[in-house]
């Protein structure tokens, strides 16, 4: 900073020769203008070939130079090398790691090629930190960048042209592993923005600005990139073929959410040339799972690929997608690199593009995936939208909430209640201990509230329901003590509204729906769906697919006293329903084609809702299409020890009889009812 000051003060050749040795200072400081003044300064006196101004002028073209000029510039500097070494190393190594990161984005490097040295102060390590996370991103190794980042301490205060791109770098791989941002991260953002601004206006700021709507864009929360044509062309004027594909494919997934398949096409395909060019070999993937992508969406039906023994985890998404495409059964288990087990979130930019945007094979792969990967896609959360873009045209400033960042987000459920499978509640993502929902009966009343309709309930209703107490006036502290109990476990006042609201009027209690979330709402508007969409077998699976993997269960039973009956009335209800809506979905799959996915709801029918007539008819139907008889034949065994009634009993005993009969002669076995006899 004095430098800069004496700079501005004097104009002899001392003067200038002082703030020069700075210049590469300057740049990384962000004080780019600082050194384009000293630049130029020089030049007129004729200061602009002395090493200082030399060593400055190539930061400035590693920085925002064509790959010509700066090629010619290292070509000056390697003539110089001598001199160089022995007055003005730091400089010198800020610049060789600035052009290690050009090598990087060229495609001619994918790690820094300049060793550690004991000199090395915190510039130059987040330099070297800076090209080594976009090695790894350029390989797919995501998170093992994002784990260099995570703990880096720098990047929290990004004053700095260094720090600065360690932080964007950070918030990037965040929004790919699907990571929201806390308020102090967006707003350190808002600081690394003002100084890539600054030292690079005409090279990175733009493509930071494209690269952040990038992330959003893989991510599913946005369809198009503004300034995305610029940045590619710019990219493409400054040799930096990584971030020209990396736009290409991001652009490409754009266009296939605005359904402009043929756009997209032809982004993927150029993207594939270009990762090939800079031998990125996780860029041509994703660019070619891209591809795969626009050809279906376009409704073509490429070839399935069967051995898949050496392709990435990329490639066999998309191997997985044709198979969808085809109506084939998808395994994941045969899949090398992907677990059933669990997915890597480095992948779930895929995972969304393959299980979302895709039509009908789209449709169909989401049906087949596992409970963990269908977990980990539902997990990822809403990225923030700019305020320009938010607002565009529109004039609604005013109209909406910004954070410390300037960026707009939209209002979110802070807390979140499960009841099927096990009470889980969480608040803003963490999860609430069992232990808080035990105090004062606070439980008791949310899974009242969670179950009810409306998730309405008359005071006097959850004073009987959980104390069995009808005196209303002396109940009257109780159930003010666990409703303020309550209100504290879901966070509280937000935004001046309530998450439990207290009606006085008609004495009720409500749970806010704009701050909490339950889960049961969620399956019944699938099992709404799944009748509502009887006629259309394809759309109905999807239904069903999705409320098979809510219902995980059931809802928990247990957790209430449930003196007056309405918890259970209400359990029994959603479980008869879920029961129906997987018979009607089993003989819909069967109607498809797909005996495996129709035993699935089936057993699902079984398990719930006891042996209908018309789960066992279906199951069975589904069992000898795929030729499982050894196991109808145990599924009689095994009804047949269970004895027979008269009456209605026997009538039913008999249709079970002609549904197991007809399934095994189907095969051509000639055994009758009367010749079965249960095994001993």
């Amino acid at each position: 900073m004095r430098s800069a000051m004496l700079a501005r003060l004097c104009v002899d050749e001392d003067a200038l020769a002082l703030a020069a040795s700075y210049g590469v200072g300057y740049i990384l400081s962000g004080r780019l203008a600082e050194c384009e003044g000293l630049q130029n300064a020089g030049a007129s006196i004729g200061q602009d070939l002395c090493m200082p101004a030399v060593v400055t002028r190539q930061a400035m073209l590693e920085l925002s130079g064509t790959t010509s000029e700066y090629a010619r510039g290292r070509l000056a500097m390697g003539y110089a090398r001598t001199e160089l070494a022995q007055g003005y190393g730091p400089a010198t190594r800020y610049v060789s790691l600035l052009g290690n990161v050009r090598d990087v984005l060229s495609g001619r490097a994918s790690r820094p090629l300049c060793a550690k040295s004991t000199d090395d102060g915190e510039w130059s390590r987040l330099l070297r930190l800076h090209a080594t996370v976009l090695g790894l991103c350029a390989g797919g190794e995501l998170t093992s960048a994002f784990a260099l980042l995570l703990d880096e301490p720098r990047r929290r205060s990004p004053k700095d042209l260094p720090s600065a791109l360690a932080c964007l770098d950070f918030s990037f791989l965040r929004c790919l592993m699907g990571e929201a941002a806390t308020a102090e991260e967006e707003g350190e953002l808002v600081g690394a923005r003002e100084v890539i601004e600054r030292c690079s206006p005409k090279r990175l700021s733009i493509y930071r600005k494209a690269l952040e709507s990038s992330a959003s864009i893989l991510m599913g929360r946005r369809e198009s990139i503004e300034g995305l044509e610029l940045a590619i062309a710019r990219a493409g004027e400054y040799g930096d073929l990584l971030v020209e594909a990396a736009l290409l494919v991001s652009g490409a997934v754009g266009d296939l959410g605005a359904d402009s398949c043929s756009r997209a096409h032809v982004r993927a395909t150029r993207a594939i040339e270009l990762a090939d060019a800079a031998n990125s070999k996780y860029l041509a993937s994703a660019a070619r799972l891209v591809l795969l992508a626009a050809r279906i969406a376009m409704g073509e039906k490429p070839p399935v690929q069967r051995k898949i023994v050496d392709l990435t985890p990329l490639d066999q998404l998309g191997v997985m997608l044709v198979k969808a495409s085809h109506g084939e059964r998808v395994r994941v288990g045969s899949m090398r690199g992907l677990s059933s087990k669990s997915f890597p979130r480095e992948l779930l930019w895929a995972l969304g593009l393959v299980a979302t945007r895709c039509g009908p094979a789209s449709a169909a792969l989401r049906l087949s995936l596992p409970d963990s990967w269908s977990r980990a896609l539902e997990a990822i959360p809403t990225p923030p939208v700019c305020v320009d873009e938010r607002c565009r045209g529109d004039n609604l400033e005013g109209e909406i909430a910004l954070d410390a960042a300037g960026y707009y987000r939209p209002p979110a459920r802070r807390a979140s209640v499960r009841l099927l499978g096990g009470l889980t509640v969480s608040v803003d993502g963490i999860a609430v201990p069992i232990s808080r929902l035990g105090r004062r009966h606070a439980g008791e009343l949310l899974c009242l509230l969670a179950m009810a309709r409306g998730h309405r309930l008359r005071k006097h209703e959850a004073l009987e329901a959980i104390w069995g107490d009808r005196d209303y006036v002396r109940g009257m502290q109780k159930l003010y003590e666990c409703v303020s109990t309550l209100r504290s476990i879901l966070g509280g006042r937000h935004d001046g509204m309530d998450p439990l609201v207290s009606n006085r009027t008609n004495g009720s209690l409500e749970l806010n729906e704009e701050l909490v979330s339950v889960d049961i709402d969620e399956l019944r508007a699938e099992l709404d769906g799944v009748f509502e969409q009887e006629g259309s077998d394809r759309f109905l699976l999807v239904h069903a697919a999705r409320a098979r993997r809510l219902y995980g269960g059931g809802a928990v039973v247990g957790a209430v006293p449930d003196v007056t009956g309405a918890y259970g009335r209400q359990a029994r209800k959603l479980r008869r329903t879920y029961s129906d809506a997987m018979v009607s979905a089993a003989s819909a799959a069967l109607r498809e084609g797909r005996p495996y996915m129709s035993s699935l709801f089936a057993r699902s029918a079984i398990q719930e809702g006891g042996r209908s007539e018309d789960a066992t008819e279906a199951l069975v139907k589904a069992l000898a299409m795929m030729g499982r008889f050894e196991e109808i034949r145990e599924m009689w065994d095994e009804y047949a020890r269970s004895g027979r009634r008269g009456g209605a009993a026997a009538e039913a005993a008999s249709t079970f009889d002609r549904i197991f009969r007809e399934a095994l002669e189907s095969r051509g076995d000639d055994e009758t009812e009367g010749d079965r006899q249960p095994d001993k």
